[in-house]
């Protein structure tokens, strides 16, 4: 175990046993368990046996980081419908699509999405681009995503396909090695421990936010190729993680 693990304490085992309960009774009521997962995110529940959120939901959930993610956003937005309207949204890439969505507008989207058949991410989405056909797309901080980087945008955005893939190989091979499968007697941890880290690493074409130094606008120019943004004029996750507390609340505050 890393010396970096810090132990968990009673109070806390208690509690993190009682959310994985929940979790396991609840992996269908999708909203719930999202919202059950942002404590353990939130508290570092997870610190005494995993190094980081994303091995914590990989290995006892056999969740890729992205799919946590999108089920803790999908919860958080759909917790912001009106009650009697949430029940609606009843998947976590529907309540993703939901996400994506100013909160302003949530409700009239989903209303629209429900007036033409099932709610899906699908529907959502065009209910969306029906509803604000001549508002420009925002980020999750609702920062105006710029039209000379929204293709590249959309594009990195598409690479999460491959990112679910990828985690699903390495949960396998885990489960495989676990289990002693004889047909991965030549595969050790070392090799989980590759896709584990090409996973961590390749997250960082996800895009996260508009660039906060050049707000993606001529990011080749004031970011450079070697800049914040490598100028792609957008951030990962890892990459907005590494802003200081004040700029990265700001930021993700000055946008709504």
């Amino acid at each position: 175990m890393s010396a970096l693990v810090q132990k968990l304490s009673n109070d806390e085992w208690a509690e993190l046993k009682d959310i994985e309960r929940e979790i396991e009774i609840e992996q269908r009521a999708f909203v719930r368990c999202g919202l059950l997962l942002s404590r353990v995110r939130d508290k570092k529940l997870y610190r005494e046996k995993y190094r980081t959120f994303a091995e914590y939901c990989e290995k006892r959930w056999g969740w890729g980081k992205s799919y946590a993610y999108k089920m803790i956003g999908g919860s958080e937005a759909v917790k912001t419908l009106p009650a009697k309207m949430s029940t609606i949204v009843d998947n976590p890439h529907a309540a993703a699509a939901v996400a994506d969505v100013p909160e302003a507008d949530r409700a009239d989207v989903v209303r629209a999405a429900a007036a033409k058949g099932p709610v899906t991410a699908k529907s959502i989405e065009a209910a969306a681009k029906e509803q604000g056909q001549d508002a420009p797309p925002r980020d999750r901080y609702g920062h105006e995503i710029p039209a000379p980087i929204i293709a590249e945008w959309n594009r990195a955005k598409e690479f999460n396909a491959n990112l679910t893939q990828l985690s699903r190989i390495r949960c396998a091979v885990e489960k495989a090695i676990e289990s002693e499968d004889a047909l991965f007697s030549e595969i050790t941890n070392t090799t989980t421990g590759h896709l584990a880290n090409a996973y961590s690493t390749l997250c960082r074409v996800i895009p996260h936010t508009v660039c906060p130094r050049c707000q993606g606008r001529q990011p080749e120019k004031r970011c450079g190729k070697k800049g914040f943004c490598h100028g792609r004029g957008f951030i990962s996750e890892f990459q907005f993680g590494v802003l200081d507390k004040k700029t990265k609340e700001l930021w993700s505050s000055n946008g709504k």
